[in-house]
């Protein structure tokens, strides 16, 4: 059975505190304020530790004939001892206890609720999000302003702090995210994050005028209105089916289900049969609908679908989305 959130004897690293999240998981709590509060809960107080890697080049497997790689060390966890990834010599960890100070500095008026934080991938990577209080309204439905922090242990990503929405009536991700410095920050794992804040704080107040575009784009895309035979032809636009494809019936499923969403999905009946209805119909579909291969129960595909939204597949889907949907009123 696969499971991408990481799960250590039995405990799954995670917490969300007040309402359970979409994907179902995690350990739930009333609140956590702090980031010491959120770090414990989430099960994140590990830190990453590096260690030599060695090898053998000839026949003799003993310790002694073992030959140091000098300019690769492994990431190993200190609680388990369990395998993060291989990365280079010069590759600095950032443990999880410095990302949510860095959050917590981020934050730092207190006006913040760190509302979910946890690992995916046996701790390869990290998650943290903090709500804050400001919303939009986009006519009936209220989005919600979250702070992102994501951050790599197995040398395959950066450390990133990123705003992003949330659709409150049926909890979409709506991570219908701009281009450069607006997307927010990112590091690489060769800098001392805790010389960043100010830096940070800089990026991320003008990334925050992100909300005021994304407030503006919304309400325009709720006032456009689209035809059921528009929407079939974006759809097909966005699902494309590939006539070398092994599984075409693949390809028109997801075409006819977003269909559906379009038609009298989740939140239907407030968005219409408008642009801002064609997005919510994608989004439906990557936060509560995506199938993966290998998945064996519903809990597998939600857990998969979390990462898929958070950084992969899911994520990219509703990116093209929304960035072609935004040609209509624009």
């Amino acid at each position: 059975m696969a499971h991408e959130l990481s799960i250590v004897d039995g405990v799954t690293e995670m917490f969300y505190a007040g309402e359970r999240p979409w994907h179902g998981l995690g350990q739930g709590v009333e609140e956590a304020q702090t980031a010491d509060e959120a770090l414990r809960l989430a099960h994140l107080d590990w830190d990453v530790i590096q260690s030599p890697i060695y090898y053998h080049a000839g026949e003799d497997q003993s310790a002694d004939s073992a030959t140091k790689i000098e300019d690769r060390v492994a990431n190993i966890r200190s609680d388990n001892h369990g395998y993060l990834g291989t990365v280079g010599s010069k590759y600095t960890p950032i443990q999880n206890s410095h990302a949510f100070a860095f959050m917590d500095e981020l934050v730092g008026s207190g006006e913040a609720v760190f509302e979910t934080a946890g690992a995916i991938k046996e701790g390869r990577r990290v998650w943290i999000t903090a709500k804050l209080p400001q919303k939009l309204v986009i006519g009936d439905e209220n989005i919600e302003k979250y702070l992102v922090l994501v951050n790599g242990h197995d040398g395959m990503l950066s450390f990133r702090a990123f705003w992003s929405p949330i659709r409150v009536v049926c909890n979409n991700t709506l991570r219908a995210a701009l281009d450069g410095a607006r997307d927010g920050v990112r590091y690489s794992h060769t800098v001392n994050i805790r010389n960043r804040v100010d830096e940070a704080r800089r990026v991320l107040k003008l990334a925050n005028a992100y909300y005021d575009d994304i407030g503006t784009a919304f309400e325009a895309m709720m006032m456009e209105p689209m035809s059921e035979y528009d929407a079939g032809d974006f759809f097909e636009w966005l699902v494309p089916l590939q006539e070398d494809a092994k599984k075409p019936a693949w390809g028109k499923r997801i075409q006819n289900q977003l269909r559906m969403n379009f038609v009298n999905g989740r939140g239907a009946d407030m968005a219409g049969k408008t642009v801002w209805g064609a997005y919510n119909a994608v989004t439906e579909y990557t936060s509560h609908q995506l199938r993966f291969r290998g998945t064996e129960t519903e809990r597998d595909s939600r857990e998969h679908r979390f990462n898929s939204v958070l950084l992969g597949n899911g994520y990219e889907l509703q990116k093209r989305a929304f960035k072609e949907l935004l040609k209509n009123v624009a």
